[in-house]
């Protein structure tokens, strides 16, 4: 602690400063919750801006002028660059650290904030200390022995092993039940190849998404399913059985050729859709097993033009089944729900956003977009901006977010010509910086919805979260075909999933309230015949969680469970709230 503090002094305040804000929020007793504030507000307008100060006059400023270059070397420049943006963020923090006073305690030190793990811990994203949980120790197992070794140390000492991928995770499936069992970080199987003429790619687990469109990019390539954004791994994405914007597909587990997983004994299976054992691994959070390689089919990167149709609820469903589903031409397709409640309730709209292949560019020859990696924290602007989301007031967000959504709006209807995989890359790294925040988050939540059900639903959920003051940062509807594959698939059936993202302020007033309206809709789902994504926050009982997913299917895959894996050798604390037959 004392190195962290004569190293990172500016983090360290920044944290105590969130800390107090904490405080502030969650105390009872009047007094103290005052005296809190009023400490933050002080630290935030003198010491910390001092510490600003000597950090860029000392630290910042002086490795700015030692990566100084007149080369034509890229990684120099690129050097040379950070340090510069390190230069102009601790400026811009001396310079706005009166917001500290004027505003809320944290408007500056939030985008100060690091974190300092004295022990080994695992920290789900956006509930860091509501799920996180410190553990005896965190393994990195370079390849397939190292990795043996690790489930047969398992079994000698009648341990569980729970999978870690990017650690993107927002629920339990990457927390170990008890302290003593074992986790595996499996980012070091991140070997991505090619193969099959350019039409599959075999990736390790531990690969990013980024990483593996980088590459297929190269050859005029794109992956078919995976996440909206690109910073999940492809084990935990096949652990949630994710699926995207390849609405003709649905599930991931439509687009993978081949698994090599790991058993609980430390055998190696290469598993083909036919084995009854591939199914076991989609959406079932590592219960079975660690997947370690894929290999998926994989698309043209073709030029596409995207184009938007704003309708209203009871015409989506229709709209997209005459004139998009099916359709050979039309390969990406997504619905953007109105985040705008100052002129009516939101989700009362959606904009059909989908990507037509441009017939004037179709070309033989494979397309090479010009595919960038995406800086690690994103812009300056987007953290800006999504960090005022956070600290504005209720009617200071509604506003901002409508004038957000207008623009949105605006540029949706106007159109562009891109690429598939730039279609497929849109920016949210953004997001990484509220991992170091206690106070502030983005959660997520989604609903698999019939056809039927679909506008009611939407109606009944725009009126839970505008009574609620939930500020949306986006909520879209994407078409999930029926998953034959999956043990415990979210669409047995032909279904419609609305996803939202929203700021979550960590308060102890607003975590509940968030609980409440998220129990509130479960029950409304499940009563309906309809499906909540178990990814998330586990607020649904484990009744209305059998309810959900189909009782057969639940006990199923418990079967299944007893056969490939009768020793529990497998499982988190996620599975054992839900899977576990206890």
């Amino acid at each position: 602690m004392v190195k962290s503090i004569l190293f990172n002094p500016v983090a360290c305040l920044a944290r105590g400063i969130e800390n107090l804000y904490i405080q502030r929020e969650n105390n009872r007793f009047y007094i103290l919750k005052r005296s809190c504030g009023a400490l933050a507000r002080t630290l935030s307008v003198t010491l910390f801006p001092l510490a600003l100060t000597v950090e860029l006059i000392f630290k910042k400023a002086p490795k700015a002028l030692l990566a100084i270059t007149f080369s034509n070397d890229q990684i120099k420049k690129i050097k040379f660059r950070k340090k510069i943006s390190g230069v102009e963020k601790f400026a811009l923090g001396i310079l706005f650290s009166p917001l500290g006073f004027f505003h809320t305690p944290d408007a500056v030190s939030c985008f100060f904030l690091k974190t300092f793990d004295l022990k080994p811990a695992v920290r789900p994203f956006g509930v860091e200390k509501i799920y996180g949980k410190k553990i005896e120790g965190i393994h990195f197992p370079s390849d397939e022995n190292e990795l043996r070794t690790l489930i047969l140390r398992a079994k000698n000492d009648n341990k569980q092993v729970s999978i870690i991928g990017s650690g993107m995770s927002q629920g339990e499936q990457t927390v170990p039940s008890k302290k003593k069992h074992i986790l595996i970080n499996m980012r070091n199987f991140k070997a991505i190849g090619l193969g099959n003429n350019n039409e599959t790619v075999k990736a390790g687990a531990g690969a990013i998404w980024e990483e593996i469109q980088l590459a297929v990019n190269g050859k005029g390539k794109s992956v078919i399913v995976k996440q909206a954004s690109d910073l999940f791994s492809v084990g935990g994405s096949i652990g949630i059985n994710c699926h995207g914007w390849a609405h003709d597909y649905g599930a991931i587990a439509s687009t993978v050729e081949e698994l090599e997983v790991m058993d609980a004994e430390g055998k190696v299976h290469i598993l083909k859709p036919t084995n009854p054992m591939f199914g076991c691994f989609f959406g079932t959070m590592g219960y079975f097993g660690i997947v370690m390689n894929a290999t998926f089919k994989l698309a043209d990167n073709d030029h596409l033009i995207e184009k938007t149709v704003e309708v209203k609820l009871d015409e989506f469903t229709e709209n997209y089944e005459n004139n998009i589903k099916n359709h050979q031409d039309i390969p990406l397709f997504g619905g953007r729900l109105v985040l705008d409640s100052r002129k009516g309730h939101p989700l009362r709209k959606v904009c059909m956003v989908s990507y037509e292949k441009d017939g004037e560019l179709k070309s033989s020859l494979p397309v090479k977009s010009d595919f960038l990696l995406e800086a690690r924290y994103g812009t300056l602007f987007q953290r800006v901006a999504l960090q005022a989301i956070s600290h504005l007031s209720n009617l200071s967000a509604r506003i901002v977010l409508s004038k957000f959504w207008d623009r949105e709006r605006g540029s949706m209807l106007a159109g562009r010509k891109l690429t598939r995989n730039e279609a497929l890359h849109p920016p949210i790294n953004a997001f990484l910086m509220l991992h170091h925040s206690n106070l502030h988050a983005q959660w997520l939540q989604e609903y698999f919805i019939t056809k039927k059900n679909l506008p009611n639903f939407l109606r009944y959920l725009g009126l839970q979260l505008e009574s609620n003051n939930v500020r949306l940062i986006n909520a879209t509807i994407r078409p999930t075909p029926k998953d034959d594959i999956s043990i415990l698939p979210y669409a047995e059936q032909d279904r419609y999933a609305v996803v939202l993202s929203f700021n979550q302020f960590k308060s102890n007033k607003e975590i509940k309230r968030t609980e409440k309206w998220i129990k509130e809709v479960n029950e409304y789902v499940t009563a309906g015949g309809d499906v909540y994504y178990q990814a998330y926050m586990p607020y649904a009982s484990k009744e209305q969680f059998e309810k959900a997913y189909g009782e057969e299917r639940v006990e199923n895959m418990r079967k299944l469970k007893t056969q490939f894996d009768p020793e529990n050798r497998f499982g988190n604390s996620h599975t054992a709230r839900y899977f576990d037959n206890n």
